[in-house]
Order: structure tokens, then sequence, then C-alpha cells
């Protein structure tokens, strides 16, 4: 009777990881998360995530929010994105050259580093310059997924 109840209880427990799949259709995986700061000081934050969709022209969505601090950048973000915002697959941070100067410049970072749901092992870039030129360059990539 207890293996009964022993291999019951064990199929109950690796189930519970299927009640809150999402769709990757339905995500905005932030893959590159760029911060800098502007003429007047206020922070801007982008994000670069893939599209996942066949009949979708681009590949990627660039979007740009300029919150009150990095935590509020994930509400904005949601506000604007279709589906919900994932930063655990964030592989690049990029920091600008004016956010660099500031003293302060990891306070920017350490939401995202303490939200469990983020990565810790994404790479931080400084670039010379604003972040704004990576993200709006309009550059000719490959697709992130071949069609078919």
């Amino acid at each position: 009777m207890s293996k009964k109840i022993f291999l019951i209880l064990l199929m109950i427990t690796m189930l519970t990881g299927c009640a809150d799949a999402t769709p990757i259709e339905n995500l905005s995986v932030a893959l590159i998360l760029g911060l800098d700061l502007d003429e007047k000081n206020n922070l801007l934050v982008y994000m670069s995530s893939p599209v996942f969709s066949k009949e979708a022209k681009q590949k990627e969505e660039v979007f740009k929010v300029k919150p009150f601090s990095t935590r509020n950048s994930r509400e904005k973000f949601d506000a604007r994105v279709i589906g919900l915002t994932s930063g655990s697959k964030t592989q690049i941070f990029l920091l600008g050259k004016r956010l660099l100067k500031s003293e302060n410049w990891f306070a920017y970072l350490d939401p995202f580093y303490r939200d469990p749901k983020n990565t810790v092992s994404s790479r931080i870039v400084a670039v010379d310059g604003p972040v704004s030129d990576i993200f709006i360059a309009n550059l000719q990539i490959n697709p992130v997924f071949p069609s078919i």
C-alpha cells in the first residue's frame, strides 16, 4: 500500500510544473537590455526581443521606456509589448557611457539581479557613447529562426 501512495505522490509532484505553462508566442523575451541616462539624467531603458511568428516581417522588436526606476521599467514594458515580459533569458546588459559616469551605476542593475526570475549570468557590456545608437541602428541581421 505504501508503494502505491509513494508512486501517486511522485506522479503528482511531476505534474506541478505543467500548470503555469505559457506559450512562447505570448511572451516577449528580453535578450538584450540597455540602460542609459539622457541629458537631464533621466533613466532610459531599452529592450530587444525576438518575434516568434511566421507572419511577422521583422524578427526583432526594440522598445524604449523612460521609467522612474529600473523596477518600474518592467511595468512600462508590459504596457507596450504583446504578452508578458520575461527577463529570464537576458543575455546582455548594455550600459551607456553617461550611466557609467554616475557614481551609483551599479544600483541601477540591483533590481534585475534581485529578481529570482531573471538570469544572473548575463554579460555586462560598456558602450562608448549612447546605448540608443546600438538599439536604433537598422542593421541587416539574419532571422532568429530560419523560415520553414
